[in-house]
């Protein structure tokens, strides 16, 4: 079933928001974005550009801009909530008045936990809109300059809801874009917050250049790290194998439009700093790795030493060392 002429409001014009509302508009979807920045929104609806986070894209004309939220939030069938983690319950508090019968459902895209409390997105989701509508999560390995580009892409949507992760991958799936569902929404979400701490922690490897043999066994060993807790959380093991999994690991590890990666270079004195306009959500999710790991008492050292290095509690080869002289494991 096809999905044209289907209305869809994106909730924040940063690089992914507006990459998704390119996607959608692109392929017969009715696209509003709502975004705080009046300058942006000025820019996408007069030049069908945003030259502050996705540069260089001839946004499509369909794009519809509104700066009002409450306006935004009732335009459309279907939501999609862009923004960074630690705006979505603010966001969320501030929509559910708007929610009717209209809205259909909401996609969330953002990567991490809520800084302060350690919690996941779906979580956050729950104690702020309850049951008003079906909620799916979108990730996997996707930069938002390739998506907006119609480059070959393929993510996986998750939802506790069978017939909704049909429908919102249903939403999605267009050209060159292909959307999986599935059902696994905690270990999608564990998945691919902590991969942007391991970015980092691969961005740091190679301006240390220690060399292509560690970042292959940093991913390895961060994939088995992570597999712990998405089992702890409840989440399935079968996830980490997946686009969520070792496909957005790859992704951020090993090329430097991440910017997770480009900050942890960045950390070991190779490149330029990332612009304080871009959100790292590895940073915020690195320092709420302790929360997690207490709270379901598994083992992180990886993302541990990620967030001692941020925090200027140890340098990066003091964290290495303290890793290489962990006692020898069976299970590699």
């Amino acid at each position: 079933m096809g999905e044209e002429n289907t209305s869809v409001t994106v909730l924040g014009a940063g690089a992914w928001g507006t990459a998704l509302a390119q996607h959608l508009a692109q392929h017969g979807r009715h696209v509003t974005l709502w975004s705080r920045d009046a300058d942006i929104l000025k820019a996408i609806r007069n030049e069908h550009a945003n030259p502050v986070y996705l540069p260089g894209v001839a946004l499509s004309a369909d794009i519809r801009t509104c700066a009002d939220l409450n306006d935004a939030t009732a335009a459309s069938e279907f939501l999609v909530l862009a923004t960074p983690c630690n705006a979505v319950r603010q966001i969320a508090e501030k929509i559910k008045p708007q929610i009717s019968e209209r809205q259909q459902g909401l996609v969330w895209t953002c990567k991490g936990f809520e800084h302060s409390s350690g919690k996941l997105i779906h979580e956050v989701l729950a104690e702020t809109l309850g049951d008003a509508l079906p909620m799916a999560c979108l990730s996997g390995p996707s930069f938002a300059a390739e998506v907006a580009a119609g480059m070959p892409t393929a993510v996986v949507v998750a939802s506790q809801d069978e017939n909704f992760a049909h429908r919102a991958a249903q939403l999605f799936h267009a050209g060159d874009f292909r959307v999986y569902p599935g059902d696994d929404v905690i270990g999608v979400e564990v998945a691919s917050a902590l991969k942007n701490v391991i970015a980092i922690a691969a961005g740091i490897s190679d301006g240390l250049s220690f060399g292509a043999n560690a970042r292959a066994a940093l991913i390895s060993r961060a994939l088995t790290e992570i597999g712990r807790l998405v089992k702890a959380m409840g989440g399935k093991d079968d996830t980490l194998a997946g686009l969520a999994g070792v496909g957005d690991m790859i992704l951020t590890c090993t090329d430097d439009q991440s910017r997770n990666r480009r900050f942890g270079l960045a950390l070991a004195g190779k490149g330029e700093p990332v612009d304080d306009r871009y959100t790292v959500e590895g940073v915020m999710t690195a320092r709420a790795t302790d929360i997690l790991a207490q709270r379901y008492d598994v083992e992180l050292p990886i993302c541990s030493g990620v967030a001692e290095i941020i925090e200027g509690k140890a340098t990066a080869k003091q964290v290495v060392a303290r890793l290489l002289s962990r006692e020898m494991k069976t299970n590699a």
